[in-house]
């Protein structure tokens, strides 16, 4: 598990849309893996940023709490399935996380945990219960040109039906983030309001799914989770027969 350029890209652009006060969480402690010749061009952009301050070069190495420092998420901790790594919190996210973790955290990070985790509904049920109302949740998850990373390649669906729909989140942004610089990140609509699936096919090596939600400030009970299309077809079906 680790942050290289379009996680970093997109951990600039969450600092800069809101810096989280408090405590801060990272699924997996993520190493960082940013090819040398990257690493002056993303120093400056950091920089630059409105929370950010310029990394060491050494912030490039090793284990992500400097570099995510850097960029504005100070004091973040890691929560990991084993200690190997010198995670702070010891939990399997297959599994629900202890009550005492509930709304405890104002921004939680997923930079490639969760579609290793076999249970993902839980997986994601646990970051939803350990955000504080108004947290940040910024997820990228592998999509085209990763088969065979982990259990799972996540939908749009995810952020947008089962977010933003049934949890009420609001969807900050919601992308296909291209794993090479040269390439451009494409925003993906809210397929309630389009009507159509959000699909195509990539022209890039390797792309990401990449998205900045925030937890209601007043908590809702969840609707149940269905793909928007065939809820579109489902309710046009219902209203042909009335």
């Amino acid at each position: 598990m680790g942050i290289d350029w379009a996680g970093t890209q997109m951990l600039i652009e969450a600092a800069g849309q809101e810096r989280p006060t408090g405590d801060t969480l990272m699924l997996g402690r993520q190493e960082v893996f940013v090819a040398p010749r990257l690493r002056d061009r993303l120093a400056d952009e950091i920089a630059a940023a409105p929370h950010g301050t310029r990394p060491d070069q050494s912030a490039f190495e090793g284990y992500a709490e400097d570099l995510l420092a850097a960029i504005g998420f100070e004091g973040m901790k890691s929560m990991d399935a084993t200690a190997y790594e010198g995670c702070d919190y010891v939990h399997d996210l297959n599994q629900a996380t202890p009550g005492k973790l509930d709304r405890t955290f104002s921004l939680i990070f997923d930079g490639g945990t969760i579609e290793h985790v076999f249970n993902a509904s839980q997986a994601f049920l646990n970051v939803h219960n350990m955000l504080k109302p108004g947290g940040l949740f910024l997820g990228m998850s592998p999509g085209d040109g990763w088969f065979g990373h982990g259990f799972w390649q996540f939908s749009p669906e995810i952020v947008y039906s089962y977010f933003g729909k049934s949890l009420g989140y609001e969807v900050l942004t919601c992308l296909e983030y291209p794993s090479l610089p040269r390439k451009r990140p494409w925003s993906i609509a809210d397929p309630h309001k389009t009507g159509k699936r959000a699909k195509r096919r990539s022209n890039s090596p390797a792309v990401y799914l990449a998205f900045l939600l925030r937890k209601p400030l007043q908590a809702r009970k969840p609707s149940p989770v269905q793909q928007s299309d065939y809820e579109a077809r489902w309710s046009d079906a219902e209203g042909s027969v009335a």
